[in-house]
């Protein structure tokens, strides 16, 4: 599955994303990958977070494309 949104930060800053699944995802700022879990990793485990901060110099709005994967189908 992927999702495309965008990111209005209103001011310069240090920004945090946050995500929590049980399989896989991936983020993207920037066309940077900030935050990959393969699904793999997740078989058998709970759900888990994991964060990934990003600082900006001026204001901006920005896209974030995120993908999602299932380890069971």
């Amino acid at each position: 599955m992927t999702w495309a949104g965008y990111l209005l930060a209103p001011a310069a800053g240090e920004y945090h994303f946050r995500t929590v699944s049980d399989d896989g995802v991936q983020v993207f700022i920037d066309g940077a990958r900030v935050i990959h879990n393969t699904a793999e990793q997740w078989l058998g485990a709970a759900q888990r977070s994991r964060r990934a901060p990003m600082r900006w110099m001026c204001a901006s709005t920005r896209p974030i494309p995120t993908t999602a994967s299932s380890s069971s189908g």
